[in-house]
């Protein structure tokens, strides 16, 4: 029957297949290293448990040494075996035990060496002077002649000056090194001052205060900006990998609140114009998908709660609401410029529907239209009647005629009073609409601070175009596309 290891979890036998292996008895009591040794290795493999009979007759395959062999030095890692696989091994721990005992037979091969050039205290009283002098004249006999002296002492001296030829270039090197190393230690402390100086200049979010991170992003406390980074950073990933997160949304929120142009963002970020355009692209998409959420139409009971002073006349009021236009680039399709035409701005346009409650929170914003749409078919198609409920009543300025479209959902329009024909209004119709000016005011100033983003006063370039209403505004992005 051939040998089986009997280390715990391990399967070798001495097979053809393993001829690389060796296989060891466990040594007995009766060796020179002793019992101690066996009771390390019937400890090693896990056998404590084992009779005597059991261990004489157990074999250990080599694959348990460090070095693939067993070794009988005590001061040697493989005097025990260490590597099994129940046994977590460390590379860096095996090869500093080598290490060290490998220095320490270094070390005893030199005292060994050492001692045996010393002659032993014992045989030197057996010289006596007839050995000495046959030493002499041994020695005598081997000594060089004159010439080959002379001619030692000139090769001697060539090698010296050769040597301190060598020594003189070499300090001339090192000299000059040195003079190298001094200039490169200017030039370093020179770059380390200019690269101090630009990132002072370079804007980072970390080093913003909140009156400048108002002033540049529009959002009025740090605890915002946190909110929004925390929503929206699981959805992008960096575009510069060296530039933290919270600097590429400071980018986002610059642009739209100063308007600022690439090429200036670019500066101030220390990065190129083309970099700056793939974070705006991709981090305003992501920025929609999140706010998006926040425009909620709230319930009836939570606009009664929160309805102001000045809505006394008007308790039943649940939105009022006003479009806004956007400037865009002309587009170069003829369709597209049809449709983008606005009357009321005697520009190219794009026009959104916008809803707030009483109170002043947004609770509508439609998708976008072209310019040349009117109130009255933006508030029909946006989706905006389906909010209404029975009973509710809608603020709005006089082009919004929808007032039957409204009355068949069982709500009212209300909107200042028409001269039409009537030279002059009534009485009863100016108090009315100066009641609904005061509290129309509220959508005006909801308008214009939108508008204090500065991208939104702008023109719109043809490339961003799809950035103002993604997925909703088809017509004007394909007009642009062809």
């Amino acid at each position: 029957m051939p040998d089986v290891c009997c280390a715990y979890g391990c399967s070798n036998r001495r097979t053809l297949a393993n001829a690389h292996l060796s296989f060891y008895r466990i040594p007995t009591n009766k060796s020179e290293s002793g019992a101690n040794r066996r009771d390390k290795w019937v400890a090693a493999i896990k056998r404590e448990k084992w009779n005597v009979k059991q261990i004489n007759n157990a074999r250990l395959c080599s694959a348990h040494f460090t070095t693939g062999k067993k070794s009988d030095d005590p001061c040697h890692i493989d005097y025990v075996p260490t590597v099994f696989s129940f046994k977590k091994t460390h590379g860096k721990q095996i090869k500093s035990s080598l290490e060290r005992y490998e220095r320490s037979k270094k070390r005893q091969r030199t005292l060994s060496s050492n001692e045996s050039i010393l002659l032993p205290i014992h045989e030197v009283g057996s010289f006596n002077e007839t050995k000495i002098n046959e030493l002499v004249e041994g020695d005598c006999l081997n000594c060089p002649s004159e010439n080959e002296i002379t001619q030692r002492a000139v090769e001697i001296g060539t090698q010296t000056e050769v040597f301190v030829t060598k020594e003189k270039q070499l300090k001339r090197t090192l000299r000059k090194k040195i003079f190298e190393i001094q200039k490169l230690k200017q030039k370093l402390q020179i770059c380390q001052r200019q690269l101090k100086f630009t990132k002072e200049k370079i804007i980072d979010y970390i080093n913003i205060k909140e009156k400048a991170l108002n002033f540049l992003t529009g959002i009025t406390k740090p605890a915002l900006f946190e909110w929004i980074f925390q929503e929206v950073k699981s959805c992008v990933k960096p575009i510069v990998k060296t530039m933290s997160l919270e600097n590429h949304l400071l980018i986002v929120l610059m642009k739209l609140r100063l308007g600022h142009k690439n090429k200036d963002l670019a500066l101030r970020f220390n990065i190129s114009e083309g970099v700056i355009s793939k974070i705006f692209c991709l981090w305003i998409k992501q920025l929609a998908n999140v706010l998006c959420n926040l425009i909620v139409w709230p319930e009836r009971a939570a606009i009664r709660a929160n309805l102001p002073c000045c809505f006394t006349n008007f308790k039943n009021c649940v939105c009022i609401i006003d479009c806004t236009e956007i400037f865009i680039e002309r587009p170069h399709n003829l369709t597209a410029r049809a449709q983008t035409y606005s009357t009321y701005k005697s520009r190219k346009t794009i026009k959104y529907l916008i809803g707030i409650t009483p109170a002043g929170a947004v609770s509508f914003l439609s998708s976008g239209w072209g310019g040349r749409a009117s109130d009255k078919l933006i508030t029909i198609e946006s989706g905006f009647l389906d909010k209404v409920c029975y009973g509710d009543c809608i603020l709005a300025d006089r082009g919004f005629l929808v007032e039957e479209e409204l009355a068949t959902r069982g709500a009212v329009l209300i909107i200042p009073a028409f001269t039409k024909s009537k030279s002059q209004m009534a009485v009863k119709d100016i108090d009315l609409s100066r009641q609904i000016a005061r509290v129309r005011i509220h959508i005006e100033r909801v308008i214009g601070r939108l508008k204090k983003y500065q991208l939104l006063t702008s023109t719109i370039p043809v490339s961003q175009v799809d950035l103002l209403d993604i997925q909703r505004f088809q017509i004007i992005t394909e007009g642009y596309k062809s």
